[in-house]
């Protein structure tokens, strides 16, 4: 259900594959990751994980309580897009950021 307690960290991944379902790596690959205060992340090829043809992630600390956003965007010789969205929720136990 896409719900962490404060303090955990998330991975992040993405799938890339041609429309005939193959594997297929992007020349560009962008992740931008929002927190619910508006303080945007950006990833690129340079900082994200590859660990297979078409495949891609990382991981995302969740310090901040609320609604995250975020979404993958491959360009170049191929383009694919999706987005998603998790909640932070607080913890008796852990101070917010």
């Amino acid at each position: 259900m896409n719900q962490y307690l404060i303090g955990n960290t998330v991975q992040l991944s993405f799938v890339i594959v041609t429309s005939a379902n193959v594997p297929i790596d992007p020349s560009s690959l962008e992740l931008r990751v929002v927190d619910p205060n508006s303080v945007e992340t950006d990833f690129d090829l340079t900082t994200l994980t590859r660990t297979g043809a078409g495949l891609y992630n990382t991981t995302v600390e969740i310090n901040v309580v609320g609604q995250w956003s975020y979404r993958w965007e491959a360009t170049g010789n191929v383009y694919a897009a999706a987005e998603g969205y998790l909640n932070c929720l607080a913890s008796a136990f852990a101070v917010p950021n």
